[in-house]
């Protein structure tokens, strides 16, 4: 029994070492590779990888959009690191939450949303943090795409809309309670009124866009769902002109580097094509074709 058992203990721990060893085998190999491999390796799962490049004055200027899930697996956590040693100029998003009507509700909202995931094994913090620690060297510049930004009413909406819902929900039932146990009383029909159109108006943006994201490229789209998609539209604008002003006064010649939430990379994109005369580089068939990684 004895002898059974210390067999697999060996087995057990020559296995644990075997994937110990391997690894650490993949992690070292990402040293090795080029900076547009290790973006083709990033580009799936919790990131979403975009390249634009443009010609100002005669020079071409290449910005490299990574978004990211903001809490991710070990694996991932550690392909964005290798990333933002390839990279000495970065943008990133940073939303300043304190000029937010739901400050208090949003920051705890996902505070609570960041521990349901931090239960599995997406408990790696955002690459946005390791940024920031990944900043020692005096040639490594880490940029807010967020300055200057003020909130617009959708902004401000989207932020207070979960805590609206919630007391949207208490005022329905409070109201149908009332309204039995006291027929025909005004103030409890009102309640429930109230309540429901505000349930069923927050419905209408959660499903609606989701149903119909494929017309999100259309201003009505974004018009008829502008609160569900206040955390964007307005950022994007502003991340995008940050990066413009970011590349022409610090005259930045060195590829830069945007680290924003996946849902933003879109957003980002288009504003840099439409506004900026940017244009993209497929990632598997043109990505050679860059002027400046």
């Amino acid at each position: 029994m004895f002898k059974k058992f210390l067999l697999s203990l060996a087995l057990f721990t020559q296995s644990h070492t075997s994937v110990a060893k391997t690894c650490q085998q993949v992690l070292s190999s990402y040293d090795k590779l080029s900076t547009l491999d290790l973006l083709k390796v990033a580009n799936s799962g919790d990131y979403k990888v975009s390249i634009l490049e443009t010609e100002i004055e005669g020079r071409f200027r290449t910005v490299v959009i990574l978004g990211e899930s903001h809490l991710k697996t070990k694996a991932s956590s550690v392909i964005g690191q290798h990333i933002l040693k390839k990279f000495n100029k970065r943008g990133l998003e940073g939303a300043d939450l304190s000029l937010l009507w739901g400050e208090v509700f949003f920051t705890f909202f996902d505070k609570f949303n960041t521990f349901l995931l931090s239960l599995n094994d997406r408990n790696e913090s955002s690459t946005i943090s390791d940024a920031f620690k990944m900043s020692d060297d005096l040639f490594i510049e880490n940029f807010d795409l967020e300055e200057g930004h003020i909130p617009n009413l959708s902004e401000q909406l989207a932020s207070i809309k979960t805590p609206l819902s919630i007391a949207a929900c208490v005022g329905a039932v409070c109201g149908i309670s009332l309204d039995y146990f006291f027929t025909g009383n005004s103030f409890s029909s009102a309640l429930s009124t109230a309540s429901f159109s505000v349930l069923g108006f927050n419905l209408f943006q959660s499903l609606g866009s989701r149903l119909l994201s494929n017309l999100s490229h259309l201003s009505i789209y974004r018009a008829l769902f502008s609160i569900q998609r206040g955390f964007l539209d307005g950022r994007d604008l502003t991340m995008a002109k940050n990066t413009m002003l970011l590349i022409t006064e610090e005259n930045l010649e060195e590829p830069l580097l945007l680290i924003v939430g996946m849902d933003h990379v879109k957003g980002i994109e288009e504003h840099l094509i439409s506004s900026y005369e940017f244009k993209k580089l497929d990632l598997d068939s043109s990505l050679k074709s860059s002027k400046n990684l």
